[in-house]
């Protein structure tokens, strides 16, 4: 194991439980919260020369700096992507004399919206970035600095998640129940 390798795993089992508590508290979801510290790492790998000594206060305040900012990061890219989809959606709304085929395709993409929307924003931003914006993986992972890989595996979990309400949503009662 060389030096940075050591450093970088002292760090985090000295700190990961006081991080993931910041995360939780400014995300107010474990899962996300545990995306946010794990991304931090991937910063704080990046400047571990500026680490002098592990059990220090400076040390510990920068790490906590650096997961809030993160946390806040995230927050902001949220509350920008809700709003669009907001403005997309009311403009969708103010459209009338639809023929009856697009206002069937506009009712079906209403749906969609609503079920992003009670998604956790881990799989409804990237979700809604690829298939309402157009973007591409890259530009997805880039904007929210995680891997491509993990943006595609989150796509393809909010898919499923989508289809399975989809599915629920359109079933008959009687055979959702059964």
């Amino acid at each position: 194991m060389n030096e940075d390798t050591e450093k970088l795993t002292k760090l985090y089992t000295t700190y990961a439980n006081t991080l993931l508590y910041v995360a939780t508290g400014y995300l107010k979801d474990s899962n996300l919260a545990e995306d946010m510290v794990q991304e931090s790492f991937l910063k704080i790998a990046e400047h571990l020369d500026s680490i002098i000594e592990i059990d220090s206060k400076m040390t510990k305040y920068y790490l906590i700096t650096t997961v809030r900012n993160k946390c806040i990061d995230y927050i902001r890219r949220k509350n920008r992507l809700m709003e669009t989809l907001y403005e997309t959606s009311e403009l969708l709304s103010s459209s009338s004399d639809l023929p009856l085929e697009h206002m069937i395709q506009e009712e079906t993409i209403e749906e969609i919206k609503e079920i992003i929307g009670n998604l956790s924003s881990t799989y409804s931003v990237p979700f809604y970035l690829r298939f309402f914006k157009g973007w591409n993986n890259t530009e997805i992972a880039d904007f929210m600095n995680v891997s491509v890989n993990l943006v595609a595996v989150r796509i393809n979990r909010a898919k499923k998640m989508i289809q399975q309400q989809l599915y629920i949503q359109h079933t008959p009662k009687h055979v959702a129940m059964g």
